[in-house]
């Protein structure tokens, strides 16, 4: 088995900068120059799969904007194969701000929806469906993740969905999802708890559904009973994408030891070692000669 991904979702520029205290009203502040890098979920994603061994696939939206050279060649330099569904067209980049207290490792996120797109056919002759063994959706582009979702059914691939927040077409999308990986911040309308969201999931035909918390235990559940897994304790500094590095590294395990419970420990453990790093890439430079 070759391990590819095909990852679908969003591509984002991160501009982050890292401050003592968080500025209050009308202050100016001074920093050190932000970190610059690519972001979003999927993206991250699919650069800790690459990163870890896997093959990666990233249908995502690109076109031609003055950021389009700096992703193409970050997504190059990560191995990732890219399929820009808006290739040749005039875009505007989505770009997030992000300011990260370096006490707390708290961060505040300032970012906007990408724009929605006509959804061509087209895309679909570009895929190699027989070479793929998952596909991980964000939740972003739903005109394009629906009909990709309804086509990986019918291919027989199981669909993993990374649920960061409820989003308007998520409901639209769940009836193709086999395995959600939730923060607890996804509420979908009339819950309340993280209980209610995987019940909810439930009810939509998920089959397995993993709730993340941060650095607390994460809870899991392929049927009736919920499950708990414990969140190795670290020194955060930063803690930008480690939900998307989870889901990366998630994928790989899941692939690599077919063991769902396993794969989430050992997600979990690499998410958290990527928050002592500066940034959601950083850690690889370190994984090799620290982690293990």
């Amino acid at each position: 088995m070759k391990k590819r991904v095909l990852f679908v979702g969003l591509t984002v520029i991160d501009i982050q900068y890292f401050v003592d205290e968080f500025p209050s009203p009308n202050q100016k502040m001074k920093t050190t120059p932000p970190l610059i890098n690519i972001g979003g979920p999927a993206a991250n994603a699919a650069i800790t799969f690459s990163f870890l061994g896997g093959e990666s696939t990233f249908l995502t939206g690109i076109g031609d904007n003055p950021f389009a050279p700096y992703i193409h060649n970050e997504f190059r330099k990560n191995n990732i194969d890219i399929i820009d569904f808006v290739e040749n067209k005039e875009t505007e980049p989505v770009i997030a701000t992000i300011i990260t207290s370096l006490k707390s490792s708290e961060r505040s996120i300032i970012s906007h929806y990408p724009a929605c797109i006509d959804y061509s056919s087209e895309i679909e002759g570009l895929l190699n469906w027989d070479e793929y063994d998952l596909v991980f959706i964000d939740g972003f582009y739903p005109e394009v993740a629906l009909p990709i979702c309804k086509r990986a059914k019918d291919k027989k691939l199981t669909v993993v969905f990374d649920g960061g927040s409820w989003k308007s077409a998520t409901e639209t999308i769940l009836p193709y999802i086999d395995i959600a990986i939730c923060s607890e911040q996804f509420l979908p309308p009339g819950c309340n708890h993280f209980r209610d969201a995987i019940y909810y999931l439930q009810q939509k035909g998920v089959k397995k559904s993993v709730i993340t918390r941060n650095e607390k235990s994460i809870q899991w559940s392929s049927g009736e009973n919920i499950n708990s897994i414990e969140v190795t304790k670290t020194n955060s500094i930063d803690s930008l994408g480690a939900g998307d590095v989870f889901h990366g590294a998630f994928l790989w395990f899941m692939l690599k030891i077919s063991n769902f419970e396993l794969a989430l420990k050992e997600a979990s453990n690499i998410a958290t070692f990527s928050t002592r790093f500066k940034g959601a890439s950083e850690w690889m430079k370190h994984f090799r000669t620290e982690y293990f």
